[in-house]
């Protein structure tokens, strides 16, 4: 009989613990992976701090992002990457030093600007942070797809895209017949044989129907959802039915454990708002961030022409993305980094959450999740990195490679415990969407079924491997990327000191592309991997953001940051602006 690792022993324990009194098990980071190149050396930890030394809540340095010298074809590979990402968010986490202007986190004070909610015309601003400023925070609904519509998965674990169909002068849905010709439908019947029938404004049904889509050359991963009784119907470019997850729907919803709904707020740095500025009036000419001196001296040289210098101008362009949760809904909210925010008031029912117009309430909230991006030299793609407290969600079940036997160690999905995401013991299925965010009028609509109210979470790869690559992967098996984020998280965490907020938050992983090329990712998520360049931790997600986009099981399914944030023009050898979804909808700073 195998005994069970250390580790794992330690995890059954709680977990009967668990079933005799409420406890609060946060994820545990394994501490017996393989020896990996990506540990971090305690001294090379203590110089990212200002001071030079590892001390509490102690300022540490921007990360050089334009000396950046790693690559994946070179040893050792993904490590750097993961170095980055570690300092970025330790730095943007870091009190403020004096030099930036102002208080509180690095990415509360002046070197970072958020970034509105877009407006009635799909633009956003960049708000400076000021003193005394209150953050203007919205409510975090699913993430879009590569042409911006809303997400939804098929049974078969591929992401599709949803446009709405068009609408006719009288309001009415138009859909294609079988001459191509549009049709205003006046009514959708249900049939017992599963396909429904369309009816046009005379009552005669539609013959060989399929949607007509306002996106140009649409793929089989757009789809047109109609309503037939009451339930969803998804139509492809062929007017085949797709099959989707059962409660899986798009502009998904979540409500904590608290009743807390998810909130999320968005900035960037000095290096982006200019470089965005500069795009807009024409006295900068690129397509993509930059990822060299050349291009950051341009940037530099046309802040200085407006009276700006920055204070790390080597940190290059970043944008975070954070997601907030009530403070007062949080047992133990001194464990969470927070800040007062301004969030939409609703009116209550049980199906049903309307915004009260011009009305919001000022709050604290606490961060539960972190997305730090940023482009570095030689890679306009950007490094795409996330982090999440510890209290979140329980994670699936996972396998690394262990340092003892240099075999593998399984790690079984345990919900029990107080989490944030999931109710104690909650069986499966988990993932469940129960309401769904409306972009039109605002409201939150509970899904066919349900009633507005927590669900059951947890995060599918929690290290952003999936267990299954495919013979066509360039990426490291499973078990060695996992064991890779692992043994960083332990190199980190272990150093840090204990009541340090910093303490709290673990790596998930990053992902890039070789070389700095536009992401190419595979044609269908499935069991055959990756064919395409996107590395590192390429089954990424936060499980706080990107909660329906997890995908339904351990094996690479559902989205990484590359599924929707691609290049605009993937003919070009370099990554362009478009990876990042604000930038062409950003109005200058001036």
């Amino acid at each position: 009989m195998k005994l069970p690792s250390p580790y794992t022993a330690c995890v059954l324990a709680l977990a009967l613990a668990c079933t005799i009194v409420a406890c609060n098990p946060p994820v545990e980071v394994p501490t017996d992976p393989q020896t990996s190149i990506c540990s971090l050396s305690a001294s090379d930890l203590a110089a990212m701090f200002q001071s030079g030394t590892i001390t509490k809540d102690g300022i540490v340095n921007a990360p050089n992002s334009l000396g950046f010298t790693g690559d994946f074809d070179d040893p050792p590979q993904n490590c750097p990457f993961y170095q980055w990402a570690e300092q970025a968010f330790l730095w943007v986490t870091s009190p403020a030093p004096s030099l930036y202007g102002g208080k509180n986190r690095v990415f509360e004070s002046p070197v970072f600007f958020d970034v509105a909610p877009p407006d009635i015309n799909g633009n956003r601003n960049l708000i400076p942070h000021t003193a005394g400023r209150i953050h203007t925070m919205a409510v975090r609904a699913a993430q879009a797809g590569p042409h911006h519509l809303p997400i939804v998965f098929s049974k078969a674990g591929i992401m599709l895209e949803i446009e709405e169909p068009p609408t006719a002068p009288d309001g009415k849905q138009l859909i294609l017949d079988r001459s191509g010709q549009p049709v205003e439908i006046q009514e959708i019947k249900p049939t017992s044989f599963g396909r429904p029938v369309f009816l046009d404004k005379n009552g005669r049904p539609i013959t060989g129907v399929h949607p007509l889509f306002r996106t140009p050359r649409p793929t089989t991963t757009i789809v047109e959802r109609f309503i037939v009784d009451k339930s969803p119907v998804f139509l492809n470019v062929f007017g085949d039915i797709v099959q989707v997850e059962t409660g899986q729907a798009d502009g998904g919803v979540v409500l904590t454990q608290g009743n807390s709904l998810i909130y999320y707020l968005v900035m960037v740095n000095d290096v982006y708002a200019y470089f965005r500025t500069g795009i807009s009036d024409g006295h900068i000419s690129t397509s993509s961030f930059p990822s060299n001196g050349a291009g950051m001296q341009s940037i530099k040289a046309y802040a200085a022409a407006n009276n700006k210098s920055f204070p790390d101008s080597n940190a290059m362009a970043m944008e975070i993305k954070s997601s907030w949760v009530l403070a007062s809904s949080l047992p133990d909210p001194a464990d969470y980094f927070t800040i007062t925010a301004a969030v939409p008031h609703y009116n209550k029912t049980a199906t049903q959450w309307t915004p009260v117009p011009n009305v919001m309430d000022t709050v604290q909230l606490a961060m539960i999740g972190m997305h730090v991006v940023g482009n570095v030299q030689g890679h306009p793609e950007m490094i795409w990195s996330t982090f999440i407290h510890t209290g979140v969600a329980p994670d699936s079940t996972y396998s690394y490679a262990n340092l003892a036997s240099s075999g593998a160690t399984t790690v079984t999905a345990n919900t029990n415990g107080t989490w944030l995401l999931c109710a104690s013991g909650a069986p499966p299925p988990y993932n469940q969407m129960r309401m769904t965010y409306d972009g039109t009028t605002g409201n939150i609509v509970a899904t066919s079924g349900n009633t507005i109210g927590p669900g059951n979470i947890i995060t599918m790869k929690p290290w952003g491997a999936g267990a299954d690559f495919g013979p066509n992967s360039i990426d490291l098996s499973p078990l060695t990327s996992n064991s890779e984020i692992i043994s960083i998280n332990n190199s980190v965490l272990n150093a840090l000191i204990a009541g340090d907020l910093r303490k709290n938050y673990i790596f998930r992983g990053a992902t890039w592309t070789i070389g700095g090329n536009p992401p190419t990712p595979p044609p269908a998520f499935g069991p055959e991997g990756l064919s395409g360049n996107e590395v590192g931790t390429s089954s990424l997600t936060n499980v706080t953001m990107e909660t329906f986009q997890q995908g339904n099981t351990s094996i690479f399914t559902g989205t990484n940051c590359f599924s929707c944030h691609q290049s605009s023009n993937t003919q070009q050898l370099r990554a362009d602006t478009g990876v990042s979804h604000i930038f062409s909808t950003l109005k200058p700073l001036f």
